[in-house]
């Protein structure tokens, strides 16, 4: 689909949707899953790496609140279960990596 024009103008019409059908359909949207991560990150100047994998995602029910004028606040409490591991291509020793890995 091509993107639209740029507007010209712009209307703005006030809509009232029951917060029971928004948050329903927010439920269906953030399933429990939200990120999965497997990312390996060059540090110390490329001495040593860092593997960090696991997931975040939804710890609880979603809430929605009124915000500012306008505005609908979501909050989702969320949960991380990250691994970390450390390595090094020999230039590091052991105890260093392992220091590296609880930081």
């Amino acid at each position: 689909m091509a993107p639209l024009p740029p507007a010209l103008s712009s209307l703005s019409l006030p809509v009232m949707l029951p917060l029971a059908s928004v948050e329903a359909a927010l439920e269906q949207l953030l399933g429990p899953e939200l990120v999965r991560l497997d990312e390996s990150l060059q540090v110390l100047g490329g001495l040593a790496t860092l593997q960090v994998s696991g997931t975040i995602g939804r710890a609880g029910p979603l809430t929605l609140a009124a915000g500012a004028p306008g505005w609908l606040e979501v909050t989702v409490p969320l949960r991380a279960d990250l691994q970390l591991a450390a390595r090094s291509p020999g230039r590091l020793s052991q105890r260093a990596a392992e220091r590296l890995a609880r930081a």
